[in-house]
């Protein structure tokens, strides 16, 4: 690690190092339903998702009321929650690069399509998983809930 001339790591330095650690780890290429084209796909983890990987309470406490009347969202929740999509899907999405300010070869988070950002957050959390049909073709299937009780 370079340092910042005092021997001790920098935000950059610790970053670039994770990046460089996430490479070795798996990834999956997985088709989207919507678009119907394959991107590469790696499962976040698990000090991601203890540290990220969760709806923010404030979001989750709207969204799951018993009353059937749902609090109204403000432009605080909507802006939590779309940098709370963005962390999923940026952090799933190996290829292409997802960017909130995309170059040549990158695309922005809101040119997927809401369907195909949702699936890629089931697949960060199992529920889509990929297997081999009875000719090797790699297919994604969901998971049935009753297999997470």
């Amino acid at each position: 690690m370079s340092g910042n001339g005092n021997g001790i790591a920098t935000a950059g330095d610790v970053r670039q190092a994770y990046q460089k650690a996430r490479e070795f780890e798996p990834s999956e290429v997985v088709k989207l339903p919507k678009l119907g084209k394959n991107f590469l796909l790696r499962r976040p983890t698990f000090l991601w998702f203890a540290t990220r990987g969760h709806m923010p309470t404030t979001l989750a406490s709207k969204f799951g009321e018993r009353s059937g009347e749902k609090s109204p969202l403000t432009v605080g929740d909507l802006r939590a929650l779309g940098e709370w999509w963005f962390s999923v899907v940026s952090e799933v999405v190996v290829q292409p690069k997802v960017s909130l300010s995309p170059g040549p070869e990158e695309i922005s988070v809101d040119e997927i399509d809401i369907e195909d950002v949702k699936f890629i957050y089931d697949w960060a959390y199992g529920i889509h998983v990929n297997a081999a049909n009875e000719n090797g073709e790699v297919q994604t299937e969901t998971k049935s809930l009753s297999e997470f009780r």
